[in-house]
């Protein structure tokens, strides 16, 4: 019986090097993280602004989309935002209350823990969903239909009524209202 060795010839730097950079330059890009930092000033708490959703399909999946705004991308249900809305976005880092889990659809009932991370499942943090990064939370709010003004919503605090409702611009900072640490 004859024993057959196979060998491959031998490689060479550059061949793996172009090998390299082909299968880099193939490979789909990865969304940029957030230019928001988490942490406004020291103490302060997590910089939550109010920003200008725009939706493009996932690439993977029928039932969601992609929200891009300025500063990065979050993975939302499909028909959940519209284009153009405004949404407060949520960084990496911060703590939820369990009153915004619960409006967010974020909130385990059976448990009584947020399906954020963790301890309490209330800390938001990046998540590949379906091959594509989510950077943060979305949170939808009710937005001012004045097209002649600036760009502007409604939020409600953590009683939920009209009495506790507050206008806020694009850009501005939402954290402090919505009580996110």
């Amino acid at each position: 019986m004859s024993t057959t060795l196979i060998i491959s010839p031998p490689r060479t730097r550059d061949s793996f090097v172009a090998k390299l950079f082909a299968f880099l330059t193939s490979a789909p890009p990865i969304p940029p993280a957030p230019t928001f930092h988490p942490v406004a000033a020291a103490g302060a708490g997590p910089h939550c602004p109010l920003v200008v959703v725009q939706l493009l399909a996932h690439p993977s999946a029928d039932h969601l989309q992609v929200a891009h705004f300025a500063g990065g991308s979050v993975v939302v249900p499909r028909g959940y935002f519209n284009n153009g809305e405004l949404a407060v976005f949520i960084p990496e880092g911060a703590h939820l209350p369990e009153y915004l889990l619960k409006r967010a659809n974020l909130w385990n009932h059976t448990t009584g823990y947020g399906a954020l991370r963790g301890r309490e499942g209330n800390r938001v943090a990046w998540k590949k969903v379906q091959g594509v990064l989510s950077y943060g939370v979305l949170i939808k709010a009710l937005n001012d239909p004045d097209p002649l003004g600036e760009p502007s919503a409604m939020l409600f605090g953590p009683r939920g009524d009209w009495s506790s409702a507050t206008m806020f611009t694009e850009g501005e900072c939402c954290a402090r209202f919505l009580a996110v640490q």
